[in-house]
């Protein structure tokens, strides 16, 4: 809040920003209708204030949702869920009836798909847990429609790669990948 009373510049600005978020969104799936699916409107909310003085997000909020798709990526890599039981979970996250759970599913499947371009530099083993995934995903019609088409790909992509002289070869990296 402004010291001087009303909202502060920068809630004002937050704001706006997500009407013109939300408008975007809106303007995408009236475009695109094949999109609905996998892309949701944001549920974007004013920062709050968590223990310690710093922001904590809000349940539902960009950060939230965020946050949370990370987590679930870290408890991939360091195998504390195995591919199986996310793979489920999305499943469930993808068709809940929760806007939350549906997020969470959406932003992890946009995050997935945005680092693509860094799986070159992945160590192998998480390489190969994300190629893995990757094929999950489509075994599992996880994505479909637009979002198919680029997994597709991106695996295709992949396996016009050298495969390398052996697997520890950087070369074959994302030939690996696309196996």
């Amino acid at each position: 809040p402004n010291p001087l009373g009303g909202e502060s510049a920068s809630t004002v600005l937050n704001i706006k920003i997500a009407d013109s978020v939300k408008a975007l969104v809106e303007a995408c799936l009236v475009a695109h209708p094949s999109l609905s699916g996998v892309v949701t409107q944001p549920s974007i909310a004013p920062p709050s204030t968590g223990s310690g003085g710093g922001p904590a997000p809000t349940p539902g909020s960009a950060e939230d949702i965020e946050e949370m798709a990370n987590k679930y990526f870290q408890k991939i890599y360091t195998s504390e869920q195995s591919l199986g039981e996310v793979v489920e979970m999305l499943k469930r996250f993808k068709t809940s009836g929760n806007a939350r759970e549906n997020d969470i599913f959406a932003c992890m499947i946009h995050n997935l798909f945005d680092e693509y371009r860094f799986f070159s530099k992945y160590p192998e083993k998480e390489l190969r847990i994300t190629g893995i995934l990757f094929g999950m995903l489509i075994q599992h019609q996880l994505v479909s429609s637009i979002t198919l088409g680029i997994a597709l790909r991106y695996v295709l992509e992949a396996l016009r790669k050298p495969p390398g002289p052996s697997t520890t070869s950087n070369q074959g990296k994302m030939f690996r990948f696309g196996m």
